[in-house]
């Protein structure tokens, strides 16, 4: 950072500079740093593809999709053939719930870079989204083929699978993204679901465990756990689970029911 500083006190309009500041300063968390880093470096560059892109996938981690879909849109002004930003632009039309749009878009990423594995599942994401399993199914596969250690692939393998009630196939998906990646907490609460629908309540426990050590913060972890302590008998932790849910998310409705259940059973 401070060699990067440096250059652009001696230069203030070296674009370059105030574009790898930005890559620094986001890779450290620094969103708003970041941000004003871009935006001077397009200032300077208007016609950076690059610049454009990194601004848009900061605003992106921000949560301002507005934002990030007109810096993408301006990036492919400038460079139509980049696969990468056409990938993000579909997960962020995806969120926005323009789902024609980003189908088109990820089919675009990949008509570009065929062997671009995040957005065959990113595909996939937004096919099952659509109601198309199959189709996404198709999609994170082919995506796990180019990328066999690609965790999130395997992981939304495992969710299409256990929708088409294919629960052993979900279930080895599962265990193959935690096996590529420990540390998945959503794998760990997707397994823990699965396996309290198969009546295994200590593996749904140990798996629910497991993404709270992860992610303490996870809130429907919290609320799953109690819910698979309630189908175990046990009472006490059920209610400490809801209520643990409820104290990170206040608005949880579904955890407020439950601990409501649960207090009632005890009462009964």
């Amino acid at each position: 950072i401070e060699s990067f500083n440096h250059a652009i006190k001696i230069k203030p309009n070296y674009g370059e500079a105030h574009y790898n500041l930005g890559n620094i300063l986001k890779e450290q968390g620094d969103q708003a740093g970041a941000i004003a880093s871009y935006n001077r470096a397009i200032k300077i560059n208007p016609d950076s593809a690059e610049a454009n892109y990194s601004l848009g996938a900061t605003l992106q981690d921000k949560g301002d999709l507005s934002a990030a879909i007109e810096s993408y849109r301006r990036a492919l002004q400038i460079r139509p053939e980049y696969a990468e930003v056409h990938n993000n632009l579909g997960v962020a039309l995806k969120v926005r719930g323009n789902l024609k749009e980003a189908l088109q878009t990820f089919n675009k990423a990949i008509k570009l870079k065929p062997d671009y594995a995040e957005a065959y599942s990113n595909l996939g994401a937004a096919l099952k989204e659509s109601g198309d399993l199959m189709a996404a199914i198709e999609n994170y596969r082919r995506a796990i083929e180019i990328n066999p250690d690609y965790a999130e692939a395997h992981s939304n393998l495992g969710a299409a699978l256990q929708e088409t009630s294919d629960l052993a196939g979900a279930i080895a998906s599962y265990n193959r993204a935690i096996e590529i990646k420990p540390d998945y907490a959503q794998a760990h609460y997707n397994l823990a679901i699965l396996l309290k629908e198969r009546g295994n309540l200590a593996g749904a426990i140990a798996s629910c465990t497991r993404a709270i050590e992860i992610n303490p913060n996870y809130e429907a972890a919290h609320n799953n756990l109690g819910g698979v302590l309630q189908a175990n008998w046990d009472l006490t932790g059920a209610i400490a689970s809801y209520s643990r849910a409820i104290e990170i998310n206040p608005d949880y409705a579904e955890a407020h029911s439950n601990l409501g259940a649960a207090l009632q059973e005890t009462s009964d």
